[in-house]
């Protein structure tokens, strides 16, 4: 009796989920977004703990024939909620259950909630990113000529304090080199002073050097939505490389910094165990809410945005932050929140004074190739700027589909990286997969290998099951 009242007083107060958005939504509730996401993915483990409770009440009625008023109440309760909980499947990014509670509530304790991974930002400096279970300063410890260095999470030179910890370092000090990754629990912000606490020392990495040759290996993944795991396994599939190229949309949105770690940092940690460097692209699922682009690029360690330039070896990556709202306007996600066109106005004009280097063998990369709409003179003006700049190859991603262009646009070859799919024959559930849950849809993934040689590239495609794609190759 107890057990079921309490379970029925839970679940009625979740009811209340969808009317607290509604007034959230119209600004009468207080409540902030990373709570509602938090709500919703309760929600959905609260579906599984009715579905439990109906199935037990079931067996008692079945063993013993009768069940008494409580159990009942309880029975009526699960089912109706059991049904109603399916549909918070949609909000809750169509994880599994142990993803839904791992996302829905952080450790007790405070650790480390990813290994290391390193960004090259284009400026002479690498960003070292990991993340931590609970508010703290990060920091990288690391040794040049016998002498050992920190570098600390900071923006403009203030130490920052968060989950998502970004420490610079420069390219010459990082290269062929080693570091640990540290954190130390920040308990208490007082009026005069703070409270610390634990100190963490993380693992020890050794990170790799820059490739001076023509001869580099790259591997490129874009759009995992959530889905890690097998885009973890389509890497494994196409051994060692030099260089990760990211092509944004590592879930259906980031809306605050834990979002970030958990599918961002620690998937791409895992692929490079912290030892290869990362050239980052932004997609167009990344930032929702609160948790702006601005914040975005700063908290990764970026100090102009999403637009930069990478030399490695002979090669120079032009990465463009092609994703948001391609009419220039307000995306339905944002819901009035931004008027784009300014920004996408302004990634032209950075583009457009560019100065050509023909001493460089000349790749772009973006998450959307086509930057804009066709019937938009920003598609115009986007590629006239690549023309002028002498862009020899291009690598996007977006599609969801591993597909090859000889010439887009006219202009270059260029591969789309394939991403997340479903695989024939595992189909999604009825009402745009909100039964989900119940045919069980079989994700898979797609990625690529790109192997610069002084006279070709050569591009291979692979699925997370180790199938091929089909290979291509681009005559320098």
């Amino acid at each position: 009796m107890f057990v079921s009242v309490l379970l029925g007083l839970v679940t009625a107060a979740a009811v209340l989920a969808p009317v607290l958005n509604y007034y959230y939504r119209n600004g009468y509730v207080f409540i902030d977004h990373e709570t509602f996401y938090s709500l919703a993915r309760l929600l959905y483990v609260l579906m599984w703990v009715n579905a439990a409770f109906a199935c037990t009440c079931l067996g008692v009625w079945i063993h013993a024939g009768r069940l008494g008023i409580g159990m009942w109440i309880g029975f009526g309760f699960s089912v109706l909620f059991t049904l109603l909980f399916t549909m918070v499947n949609l909000v809750s990014g169509k994880l599994t259950f142990n993803e839904n509670l791992k996302m829905a509530v952080r450790p007790l304790r405070f650790k480390f909630m990813s290994g290391a991974m390193v960004l090259d930002l284009g400026t002479g400096y690498y960003a070292v990113v990991f993340g931590t279970s609970k508010r703290s300063q990060g920091y990288v410890t690391y040794r040049v000529k016998g002498e050992e260095k920190t570098s600390w999470s900071a923006d403009g030179g203030v130490k920052r304090m968060g989950i998502l910890h970004s420490c610079q370092i420069p390219r010459e000090e990082l290269e062929n080199n080693s570091y640990q990754i540290h954190a130390i629990r920040v308990a208490e912000r007082l009026s005069y002073g703070s409270r610390f606490g634990t100190v963490l020392h993380g693992d020890t990495y050794s990170f790799k050097g820059t490739r001076t040759s023509d001869t580099l290996t790259a591997v490129s993944v874009s759009d995992w939505h959530f889905r890690y795991q097998e885009m973890e396994n389509a890497v494994a599939q196409m051994g060692g490389f030099d260089l990760l190229l990211t092509l944004g949309d590592g879930g259906d949105y980031f809306v605050n910094e834990q979002h970030a770690v958990k599918l961002l940092v620690k998937p791409l940690s895992i692929i490079t165990k912290g030892q290869v460097p990362i050239i980052f692209t932004r997609g167009n699922h990344e930032v929702r809410a609160d948790f702006d682009f601005g914040d975005f690029w700063r908290k990764l360690g970026y100090k102009d945005g999403f637009n930069y330039r990478v030399e490695r070896g002979g090669y120079l990556f032009t990465v463009i932050d092609s994703a948001e709202a391609p009419d220039g306007h307000d995306e339905w996600e944002h819901k009035g929140c931004y008027d784009m066109l300014p920004y996408l106005n302004s990634v032209l004009a950075w583009l457009e004074q560019l100065e050509p280097r023909p001493d460089k063998y000349n790749i772009v990369m973006d998450h959307d190739a086509n930057f804009s709409t066709p019937t938009d003179s920003k598609q115009d003006r986007y590629f006239a700027a690549l023309e002028r700049l002498g862009i020899q190859f291009g690598v996007s991603g977006h599609s969801h589909n591993f597909r090859f262009d000889e010439a887009l646009h006219g202009l270059f070859p260029n591969i789309q990286d394939g991403g997340r799919f479903i695989r024939a024959g595992h189909p999604k559930g009825p009402l745009n997969g909100l039964l989900d849950v119940i045919t069980k849809p079989v994700y898979a993934y797609r990625a690529c290998k790109i192997e610069f040689t002084p006279s070709e590239i050569r591009i291979t495609g692979t699925d997370d099951l180790g199938n091929s794609l089909g290979e291509y190759s681009v005559k320098k």
